[in-house]
């Protein structure tokens, strides 16, 4: 019967459908481009689809190529850290389609197709729960008359701190670890470079020292996280070239954080250094200090350098924003600080258990602007989460990041491997700076911070996974 079945007539009926289908694959194939082409070109949605055509690709490498992956998306960062237009660019549709289209796509391959567990401790199963209930947030958001839109795009920021996963699954040796790093550092000093540029711009046309305080303050998180990793490694390093990079790198990102003229990211990198020198050797501590003048010879130097007979106008508004910060609520600033927490705290009140949807508004009245401005950001990220998504679920978001710091802080103590030691210090110091400027300003949605909290996250869990199995002591 099986020989009868499988006749010479059927066998050649087998054959000729085999070879019709590739011509079925490039006949769909051809169908799908010319309707992504007509979508791009008669209705004007160019810019989703060439993040759809990139998006395959990028998924395609991600799996085959995981370590690449990871380099190359730390690399594009530059642009996505930098990107300063108003709405969503064309480019920034398609970097977004290949940061997201292709985590997404290793979560779907690692969960569904290798059927790996990823979760390794309690962090992990918090991390998890939030983002599986984030899901019932967006009817949240929908009720509260919040654009999917905006709801979509504050998420999808959000989300980012999925690349712990990733992060941690792939980069777990040194020469992996140091790698991404360096192309972390590419991507922070092109992103220091525009800013820099970007200021001495904006210097041609000053006056007066007030016209200075519309500089571009972005990244600030990113620059105070460069500047303390940079000084761990300074202090590490024993090959005069490797210091001199790193002094050079930390420099930089120093300029650019001053540029910024963001006064509490001021304070919180003097609080980082000053964390750094108590956790470091003896002889680490002399380094610092030598370090510290260096850095304040570097900086007024280039001051002057750069900004040439503007540079007294430079230093003046610094010296205006230093003093300025002893004000208290006499400051405009925090004053208006102070009415949009009350505010904030009035509807986290009313609403503590679902809170309103991502990218929810309030309405407050604003001493600066004198006048009651709606708004959907926020500038205190607890606040933002228990505003959004309601005190309980915000609570798997936080508990991670005190988890990380806590353990990173412990192992930075015990560790006595210096290359391991001097990493744990640097990433412990900047998960301290995620929750300290959590309470001025919001790091949950800012594209930088989140992508520093997942390195973070999973580098120290690496170091401490090496140390626990006595690969490193």
């Amino acid at each position: 019967m099986l020989r009868s079945f499988v006749s010479n007539e059927n066998l050649s009926e087998v054959v000729s459908s085999s070879r019709k289908l590739p011509f079925v694959f490039i006949g769909v194939l051809g169908l799908l481009l010319a309707a992504l082409l007509y979508l791009g070109i008669y209705l004007e949605y160019g810019p989703f689809v060439l993040a759809f055509l990139f998006a395959i690709p990028a998924a395609l490498i991600a799996i085959r190529y995981p370590r690449v992956w990871l380099y190359s998306i730390a690399v594009i960062c530059s642009y996505f850290f930098a990107g300063r237009e108003e709405g969503l660019s064309g480019i920034d549709v398609v970097l977004g389609a290949a940061i997201f289209g292709s985590l997404f796509s290793w979560f779907f391959w690692i969960l569904v197709i290798k059927k790996e567990n990823l979760i390794k401790n309690l962090a992990d199963v918090m991390i998890s729960l939030f983002f599986i209930l984030l899901i019932a947030n967006f009817f949240v958001a929908l009720i509260n008359n919040v654009d999917p839109l905006d709801w979509i795009r504050e998420t999808i920021i959000v989300s980012i701190v999925l690349y712990y996963f990733p992060f941690r699954y792939y980069l777990k040796e040194k020469k992996e670890i140091n790698t991404i790093l360096v192309m972390f550092a590419l991507a922070t000093l092109v992103v220091a470079l525009l800013q820099l540029n970007e200021y001495r711009k904006a210097m041609s046309d000053v006056v007066y020292a007030y016209q200075l305080l519309k500089s571009v303050k972005q990244n600030q998180t990113l620059f105070v996280a460069a500047t303390s990793v940079g000084i761990a490694f300074f202090l590490y390093h024993r090959k005069i070239t490797l210091k001199i990079a790193t002094l050079l790198f930390s420099g930089i990102a120093l300029i650019s954080l001053i540029s910024t003229m963001s006064r509490t990211f001021w304070i919180i990198l003097l609080f980082n250094l000053i964390l750094i020198f108590f956790m470091v050797s003896q002889k680490d501590k002399l380094k610092m200090v030598l370090l510290t003048l260096t850095f304040s010879i570097i900086a007024i130097s280039t001051v002057f350098i750069v900004f040439g007979d503007k540079a007294d106008i430079m230093i003046t508004l610094l010296e205006n924003r230093l003093s300025s910060s002893t004000q208290g609520v006499k400051d405009p600033s925090v004053l208006a600080r102070v009415y949009e927490y009350d505010e904030m705290l009035s509807r986290i009140a009313d609403n503590p258990i679902g809170g309103y949807g991502m990218n929810a508004s309030i309405r407050f009245f604003n001493p600066i602007e004198q006048e009651t401005q709606t708004t959907s950001i926020n500038h205190n990220g607890f606040f933002f989460l228990f505003f959004r998504v309601g005190i309980p679920m915000a609570l798997l978001y936080i508990l991670p990041l005190l988890y990380w710091t806590y353990r990173s802080f412990r192992y930075s103590i015990v560790i006595k491997d210096p290359y391991y030691k001097n990493l744990t210090i640097a990433f412990f110091s900047c998960l301290m700076l995620i929750i300290i400027a959590n309470f001025p300003s919001t790091q949950l949605d800012t594209r930088d911070a989140v992508f520093v909290t997942a390195l973070a996250y999973a580098i120290i869990a690496n170091v401490i996974e090496k140390y626990e199995s006595k690969r490193i002591t």
